[in-house]
């Protein structure tokens, strides 16, 4: 298959495409997308954006012990405290050795109970089961005194007879204390975690939970180095309440500015570590209950910065966590005094790169970024289960890791230094696939990007499924989504570039067939042997091709078709972007000459229409006037274009009208001034002649000079270095069949072939 296009396709679409691209130049309306996976957007400071820490990866790297308490959500399994409480009664003595009837009417007095609050008649039922749903009534009847006399009660009974309950009393006793009482309440909570490391039962996590509110009662007295302490041991129960509540406290220490007990929390390597994670995790309008604007953010840091100050100290984490928090708002300048405390870390190294990028010396920042790439891992947190504890590995934005982030920059800064190779690779290193595509597409020359693809993404080994290990995972990797996206827009480009027949290797085995169809239909649309009859109905086979499958043999990725999206809308940088673009790493004079020259032959939206419609010209040139087979190409192929380009489609209803007109689809199309609706089959459907028209009424007189500028008459489309003969002035007499061809198109419009041969010829070959 592939040799027959070695052979003699690797021309053919040059038939068509060199003269298309004149077609039009209108604009069309196309819904836009945010460049959210972009660092080329025109924006001055994309390129000086600074990541956020994920804040639980922050706590995580602390390297705190685990607490051998565990929260209730780590093992409860969604079960209620009710279905806990009940397999707890079913644990007890009085539960042992009854029958299962005996059992399940167990629980359904201990649910009564629950419910009512009568324990008549239910001696059955465990005394310390009775004294804790006593006490639990009253509580919630907001009867205090009542409900501390019946936990109290329980806690007295002997410790044989009260394994189940004990936590769970001592745990309420602790809440139940009035607010000048806190010692107290402090003892009752340190009590529980005593009690369920002794043995008692703790199935509701009530020791994990004590935690919280021994620090809750710190908190509210100011103390925040306490309040950290015991919200960081919650933490590690795996309490889903322990984060917020560490970021509120660290919160209200900042806020407060109090020097003594900052430098307190800046004296704990632990402490200061967690408040320097907040910081750089940038929660604080995430906080409960914050509303801090920019100069509150400020305020903030700054006091830390005091507190850590005083210590004199140098830290290589807290000096990271300072130069990164001051960036984030946007005090490059205090950044920079901190980075020369420890210059050589990661992250002081990457915002030296951003100083050096904001001075204009994007060689010496692309540097930086080029050394010190490898330091920051490409998986995000939330993909990595087994990321290092460093802050590197943590930091993210806009839902990407550092790692991408970085080498999107440096992408950015080879494509401002021209070394288009080099952005490419870092741009698919980063998964930044809009701006990888836009320097695949438009900058590279194809045999560059050939190259490139060959030796660095070349086609995977074939594995079979029965494979040990081939079904490991479900999904494609992100890299093999790249390989599979590049290839494809090689082969797509390949395709519009006249070599279309090494497309094969880089396109779709499902494209195969409708790859091979198109050539092999224009290779015997060129072959001047065959008779025109079937020349014309090649042509027209290839027409259709390219018209049903454009988009996934010829579309180009980002302008004009978008096949990013399906063509449903834009997704990426534009030429026009880049060279309007207020980005620190602007365009230079190379890369617009290149993206100028790199684009397709017609750079209007849904380009490959236009293709389909002049191979559907070729064949009607081949055709006699008058057949209800001209008549049909020429209203299908003019309807292509109608909907976005009324001015190209109306080339196609004046020679539908001028050559079919005794057909019933020129009958009609001369009626209604514009295209008939044919159905699938080619036939015309029902049509009333009182319905209004749907033409856009071009004038017929217009003046040539007014369309110069953007459409090649259709005689233009059969240039005279293509290899089609005299086909230009054929007639249906020369088919042997029907009556001559009626005026030339061409003279409809005076003056229309010589001003038309004033059209740049750059512009022309593009």
């Amino acid at each position: 298959m592939k040799s027959l296009f070695r052979r003699e396709g690797s021309c053919l679409i040059a038939l068509v495409l060199l003269p298309l691209t004149v077609l039009i130049t209108h604009t069309l309306v196309c819904v836009p997308i945010a460049h959210a996976e972009s660092v080329l957007e025109a924006d001055d400071c994309t390129l000086l954006h600074v990541p956020s820490s994920s804040f639980a990866h922050e706590l995580d790297r602390l390297g705190i012990p685990a607490s051998h308490h565990q929260s209730a959500s780590h093992h409860r399994e969604n079960e209620t405290d009710l279905q806990l409480e009940l397999r707890d009664l079913l644990k007890t003595k009085a539960a042992q050795g009854l029958s299962a009837a005996a059992r399940a009417t167990l629980i359904q007095q201990l649910t009564e109970v629950r419910a009512t609050g009568s324990i008549d008649g239910h001696s059955e039922i465990p005394h310390e089961f009775l004294d804790y749903i006593q006490g639990a009534r009253a509580w919630h009847s907001k009867n205090v005194a009542t409900a501390r006399q019946c936990w109290k009660k329980l806690l007295e009974r002997p410790a044989a007879e009260r394994a189940f309950k004990t936590t769970w009393a001592t745990y309420m006793l602790g809440r139940a204390g009035g607010t000048n009482e806190w010692q107290e309440a402090i003892a009752h909570f340190r009590d529980v975690r005593r009690l369920a490391e002794q043995g008692f039962s703790d199935s509701i996590g009530l020791a994990a939970a004590s935690y919280g509110e021994e620090a809750r009662i710190q908190l509210n007295r100011g103390e925040y180095s306490q309040a950290l302490q015991l919200y960081l041991q919650q933490y590690t129960t795996g309490d889903d309440f322990a984060s917020p509540s560490i970021e509120i406290t660290i919160r209200k220490a900042l806020s407060e500015a109090n020097p003594v007990k900052l430098r307190a929390l800046a004296e704990n390597p632990l402490w200061r570590h967690a408040v320097g994670g907040w910081l750089v995790a940038n929660r604080e309008n995430e906080a409960h209950g914050d509303d801090a604007g920019p100069f509150d953010r400020l305020q903030r840091l700054q006091r830390w910065i005091t507190a850590v100050e005083t210590l004199k100290t140098n830290d290589v984490a807290s000096v990271e966590h300072i130069v990164l928090a001051a960036f984030q708002r946007g005090q490059q300048e205090l950044s920079r005094q901190w980075i020369r405390r420890a210059p050589s870390a990661p992250i002081c190294q990457w915002m030296t790169a951003k100083l050096w990028l904001r001075a204009g010396n994007l060689l010496k920042a692309s540097q930086i970024l080029q050394r010190i790439q490898y330091a920051f891992p490409i998986e995000s947190v939330s993909a990595s289960t087994n990321r290092p504890h460093t802050l590197e590995a943590g930091l993210e934005m806009r839902d990407r890791s550092a790692g991408q982030r970085i080498r999107g920059e440096l992408g950015a800064l080879k494509l401002g230094l021209r070394d288009y190779t080099a952005s490419l690779e870092s741009l698919l290193s980063g998964n930044y696939w809009c701006d990888a595509a836009y320097v695949a597409e438009r900058l590279l020359t194809l045999n560059e990007l050939k190259a490139y693809v060959d030796v660095n993404w070349p086609e995977p080994e074939w594995v079979s499924p029965n494979a040990p290990g081939s079904s490991e995972k479900g999904y494609e990797s992100e890299h093999e989504e790249l390989r599979k996206k590049l290839r494809e827009l090689l082969g797509r480009r390949l395709v519009r570039n006249n070599r279309g027949h090494e497309a094969f290797d880089y396109l779709p085995e499902a494209e195969h067939r409708s790859l091979f169809t198109l050539f092999n239909a224009m290779v015997q649309g060129a072959n001047e042997s065959l008779a025109k009859s079937e020349r014309a109905q090649n042509w027209w086979t290839a027409a259709q091709i390219a018209r049903q499958r454009g988009m996934e043999l010829m579309g180009t990725e980002l302008e004009p078709d978008w096949t990013i999206t399906g063509g449903n809308g834009s997704r990426g940088i534009t030429r026009e972007e880049r060279a309007s673009t207020n980005n620190l790493v602007r365009a230079s004079v190379d890369e617009l000459r290149r993206a100028e020259q790199q684009g397709p032959v017609c750079e209007d939206r849904f380009h490959y229409r236009y293709v389909a419609a002049a191979m559907a010209w070729r064949a009607t040139k081949m055709m006699p006037n008058n057949d209800p087979n001209t008549a049909v190409i020429l209203c299908t192929a003019g309807s292509w274009l109608k909907r976005h380009d009324a001015v190209a489609a109306d080339y196609f209803y004046k020679a539908l009208v001028r050559r079919c007109r005794r057909t019933e689809i020129g009958e009609q199309a001369e009626a209604r001034r514009w295209f008939p609706t044919l159905d699938a089959t080619g036939q015309l459907e029902p049509w009333h002649g009182s319905e209004r028209s749907t033409s856009p009424e071009l004038d017929t007189d217009t003046d040539e000079s007014s369309l110069i500028d953007g459409i090649m008459l259709p005689e233009q489309l059969m240039s005279s270095d293509e290899p089609l003969g005299e086909e230009e002035n054929e007639s249906s007499d020369a088919e042997g069949g029907g009556e001559s061809s009626e005026e030339p198109i061409e003279e409809e419009r005076s003056g229309g072939a010589e001003q038309a041969a004033i059209i740049d010829s750059e512009r022309l070959r593009r």
